[in-house]
């Protein structure tokens, strides 16, 4: 009996194993910490950061406020062909009076004809070491006031282009 008393016992734990088995968790703990740093850090870098126009380096604001007039005026007077002389290669071509016709279709149907610009908004976005000067515009128009998304390149070019 004392045999199978023995037999059914726990042998403790042998403190090299103990030690073994902290350092396996410590060290599955610090990977862990390590990924999650980095996916940390990658997050956001690819995140957009925004800064005021007028401290930035790269972009003049009332350059840029103008380019974005320049663009709602072409628009209203359907000189796409202008448009497209302003724009990177990849949204040209967006702006196209078919296009168009069709963005401002998912908007309404009747604007009605152009009062003005109410109310410009700019900044300056960094995303992934690209850099744009971006532009939010209300315009008025004699049915309703659209709001203007725009994104201009170093180069001053119009790199996106948006409606609602």
């Amino acid at each position: 009996t004392t045999l199978k008393k023995k037999q059914n016992q726990t042998i403790p734990d042998d403190p090299f194993t103990t030690a073994e088995k902290k350092r396996k968790r410590m060290r599955r703990f610090l990977t862990a910490a390590v990924v999650l740093l980095v996916v940390s850090a990658a997050c956001w870098w690819a995140l957009p950061k925004n800064s005021s126009l007028e401290n930035s380096d790269l972009f003049n604001a009332e350059e840029v406020e103008a380019k974005a007039e320049e663009v709602v005026h072409l628009i209203n007077d359907e000189d796409y062909e202008a448009l497209q002389k302003m724009t990177v290669e990849k949204v040209r071509s967006n702006m196209t009076k078919e296009k168009m016709d069709e963005a401002k279709e998912q908007i309404g149907s009747d604007w009605g004809e152009f009062q003005s610009i109410e109310k410009i908004n700019t900044a300056e976005m960094r995303q992934r070491n690209v850099k744009a000067a971006v532009v939010q515009l209300v315009a008025a128009y004699e049915n309703q006031d659209i709001t203007f998304t725009l994104a201009f390149n170093t180069d001053m070019e119009l790199a996106a282009f948006g409606l609602q």
